[in-house]
């Protein structure tokens, strides 16, 4: 310790003092080195004695130790909290890989219903909402429920074993169909020009080419399916409640209904014996054979013929428009709501239909509806104008009406 360091100097000078005064008595008696040997010796134990000594190393205290090793231990804690948790997600969990929307829908008829829209890929299917500003399309403001209605539970209906129209019968004929009490109009067999023709300055690309298609004959729903009607098959447990019949605009006995899926309009056409129209089938019945663009002939709409650019909101009652008749005696095929018909939508479908009873593609982006709607204008409500959307959709502006063949197709 620093005490004992005077203590060893001490000794050590006084040995070398000693040895100083021993040489000095052997040089007086002439005994031992000489004197240059003696001085030398002198000089370095001077040297030795008045050097400074090193100075040890200071012991470290007791308690440094623990308190290192603390702080380390603590640093290391600090570590682990911070990796440990990202260490372990990425050697645990698996990695997913975002994949690619798919918007097509199944071309299986039966599929159930969703409510999750599909947005069809806008090259594919022209836009709803492609109005232009001056009549943008209807789109239905909420209103507070007058009634709720009750949920009836829906069952796959019976095969349809009930009367059925005849099958020899002329332009002006009509049927009425006994499980709902619709009047049904007779479409012959023959040919129609289908689709628009360059003349014609309001046509579509996928109205395009005109052609001729031969049709076998058909009768067809005089006006959309009522509200009324569409009840009893929902009262027979063989259609869903439509959503809209909450709303007081949309629930009137004499309105179209409206709110329902392509689903619920297949559904409702096999109940009555029968199924939603082709394209060609609607087209043929909303304009003859003579090309005409609308079903009343080739003047521009007005309110007096149809539901249209909102010449009455909400919907009106079937058969509110008689002088937009079709030359087939078919009502409100121009404007009012649009309609579901069977076939599946694709642009380009004209280029390759056949010439002969067409069902549409195999597959697509959606189903077909025509007719145009109470919001929108001329170009909408003309016989050739089409479109494609989810067969899911429940829209308060769609609608349906039904055909049955004589031979039962």
């Amino acid at each position: 310790m620093e005490t004992d360091v005077p203590l060893q100097l001490v000794k050590q000078e006084q040995q070398l003092l000693e040895q100083i005064e021993e040489l000095e008595q052997r040089v007086e008696r002439s005994e031992g080195p000489s004197d240059r040997d003696v001085a030398e010796w002198m000089g370095r134990a001077r040297g030795r004695l008045h050097r400074p000594p090193r100075r040890p190393r200071r012991a470290r205290p007791a308690w440094l130790w623990p308190l290192v090793g603390g702080a380390a231990l603590l640093v290391v804690i600090g570590i682990a909290i911070v990796v440990a948790p990202r260490l372990i997600a990425a050697l645990l969990l698996p990695t997913v890989t975002p994949q690619a929307a798919d918007t097509r829908v199944s071309p299986t008829a039966t599929s159930q219903p969703t409510e999750a829209p599909l947005v069809l890929t806008a090259t594919l299917l022209p836009s709803e909402t492609t109005a232009p500003e001056k009549h943008q399309p209807y789109t239905a403001t909420p209103l507070a429920p007058t009634a709720t209605l009750p949920a009836v539970e829906t069952a796959t209906p019976e095969p349809y074993t009930g009367a059925r129209p005849p099958a020899e019968a002329s332009i002006g004929d009509t049927w009425t169909r006994p499980t709902d009490g619709m009047v049904m109009a007779y479409v012959p067999a023959g040919e129609f020009l289908m689709g628009s023709s360059d003349a014609d300055g309001q046509a579509q690309d996928n109205e395009k080419p005109q052609h001729t298609v031969y049709l076998d004959g058909y009768w067809i729903d005089r006006t959309e399916v009522t509200n009324s009607q569409y009840r009893k098959c929902v009262e027979a447990q063989a259609c869903p409640e439509p959503r809209c019949w909450v709303y007081g605009d949309y629930n009137g006995p004499g309105q179209p209904v409206v709110c329902v899926t392509w689903d619920d309009a297949q559904a409702y056409a096999a109940w009555v014996g029968g199924r939603l129209p082709t394209e060609a089938e609607w087209e043929k019945a909303a304009r003859g054979t003579d090309g005409r663009i609308y079903p009343w002939g080739n003047s521009a709409p007005d309110c007096d013929k149809a539901n249209y650019a909102n010449c009455m909101n909400p919907p009106a009652a079937v058969g509110s428009f008689p002088l937009g008749v079709s030359p087939y005696g078919a009502l409100d095929m121009a404007g009012n709501v649009w309609e579901w018909v069977e076939d599946w939508y694709e642009d380009w479908y004209y280029d390759r239909s056949p010439a002969r009873n067409p069902r549409g593609p195999d597959a697509g982006e959606g189903r077909v509806y025509r007719g145009g709607a109470l919001g929108l204008d001329d170009r909408y409500v003309r016989c050739a104008f089409r479109l494609g959307t989810n067969p899911d959709h429940r829209d308060p502006g769609r609608g349906f009406r039904v055909v049955v063949s004589p031979a039962g197709l």
